[in-house]
C-alpha cells in the first residue's frame, strides 16, 4: 500500500509537468486584467484580415506568430476579432428553453391523463415566453473581441522553452 501511494505521487507529478508544457493563444484586454486563454484542442472562432473571413474549428497548431485552426493556418497579425463563448449564457439559454418546453409538455400530458383542455391559454403563453426569452439571449451566446490596440490584444505564451 505504501509503494502505491509513492508511485501515485510519482505520477501525479510527472503528469502535470508535461500537461503544464504546451503553448497557449492569449486573448487580453488592453490596460485590464481581462484576458481568455486557449490550449491545443480548444474551440475557437476568429474572423481574418483582409477578407472577412471567419474560421471555427479546434486549435492544433500554436506557434510564436501562427495559429492552426482546423487545418487552416492563421497569423496573429492578421485577426482581426475573436469570438468567445460565454458558458453562463448558453447554460441559461439552454435552460429556458428545456423549461418551457418540458412545461408545456407535463401540462399537456396531464390534460390528456386527466380528461381536460388539452392546451391551457396561460401554459401556453407562460412556456413561449420562456422559449421566447431563450430566443432573445441566443445573441450573447458569444462576445466578439476586436483585436485593436485599444480594445483586445492577442498574444502567445510558450511554456516549452522553460
Amino acid at each position: 500500500m505504501k509503494y502505491l501511494r509513492i508511485l501515485s505521487f510519482c505520477f501525479a507529478i510527472l503528469s502535470g509537468i508535461t500537461a503544464f508544457s504546451q503553448a497557449y493563444f492569449i486573448v487580453e484586454k488592453a490596460n485590464h486584467t481581462k484576458s481568455f486563454k486557449f490550449g491545443l484542442g480548444d474551440n475557437l472562432k476568429v474572423k481574418v484580415l483582409p477578407k472577412h473571413v471567419i474560421i471555427d474549428g479546434h486549435i492544433n497548431l500554436i506557434t510564436d506568430t501562427t495559429i492552426g485552426i482546423s487545418g487552416a493556418l492563421v497569423y496573429l497579425n492578421k485577426i482581426e476579432a475573436v469570438y468567445v463563448q460565454r458558458r453562463v449564457m448558453q447554460l441559461i439559454t439552454a435552460f429556458l428553453i428545456t423549461g418551457g418546453i418540458a412545461y408545456l409538455t407535463i401540462d399537456t400530458f396531464n390534460g390528456l391523463i386527466q380528461g381536460y383542455k388539452v392546451f391551457s391559454k396561460n401554459v401556453v403563453i407562460s412556456s413561449l415566453s420562456l422559449v421566447g426569452a431563450s430566443v432573445a439571449l441566443w445573441y450573447f451566446n458569444q462576445r466578439k473581441c476586436i483585436i485593436s490596440k485599444d480594445k483586445w490584444k492577442t498574444k502567445v505564451i510558450d511554456f516549452r522553452g522553460v
